[in-house]
């Protein structure tokens, strides 16, 4: 059966080769467990930008789990594949260059340009809620950050908040704001306590 000649195959692995069989079979078997289970390595999701002479680290360290399993991937596929047919020294060279330029393509091509394109969306449309009112959820203190909830289409949303710069008072929480600005990243908005009518007895 092909099942027993797989267990026999893999259980006369040794060294390299078996290093090369579990690294094919990792970059294989958590994608397929991913897809099945629904985001299994979001939360491995991790990357950083320390730029080294204009060039972020975070490029030459892809360590995004996509990055990562596409290593693997390769380093197990294409090794097995050379195993044999040159020096083992030779596959583990061509196998892990191979990977390694992959994942790197992979990161600097397609996951941080979707990256790049999410948070553009994202700031964009933070940007809309600027002369939007909101209510204070946490206390927001001057030269201090706090929260505020908005009332959107879907639902109601908390964002980090501050008051303007040369603001001297306190806003409480439940007291009614209008935003002025978002930071160019859409996290973070600037607020301003909004003027309540006096109810005339």
């Amino acid at each position: 059966m092909p099942l027993q000649e797989f267990v026999f195959w893999l259980q006369n692995l040794h060294g390299l080769e078996l290093v090369y069989a579990v690294a094919l079979g990792i970059g294989i078997i958590l994608p397929a467990l991913s897809l099945l289970l629904g985001g299994l390595t979001d939360g491995l999701d991790f990357d950083f930008d320390l730029d080294l002479n204009g060039l972020p680290i975070g490029v030459l360290l892809p360590l995004k789990p996509m990055c990562i399993l596409l290593f693997l991937l390769i380093l197990g596929g294409l090794g097995l594949f050379l195993y044999g047919r040159i020096s083992p020294e030779g596959s583990l060279v061509i196998s892990s260059s191979v990977g390694y330029g992959a994942a790197i393509g992979l990161n600097l091509f397609v996951l941080r340009p979707m990256q790049h394109s999410a948070e553009q969306a994202a700031a964009i449309k933070a940007q809309d809620l600027v002369g939007c009112l909101g209510r204070v959820s946490t206390r927001i203190r001057p030269g201090a950050m706090g929260a505020v909830q908005i009332s959107t289409n879907q639902g109601i949303v908390s964002y980090v908040a501050q008051l303007e710069p040369d603001a001297s008072s306190l806003l409480d929480e439940g007291e009614m704001v209008e935003i002025l600005a978002v930071n160019p990243q859409g996290t973070v908005l600037t607020v301003q306590a909004f003027p309540q009518e006096e109810t005339v007895v």
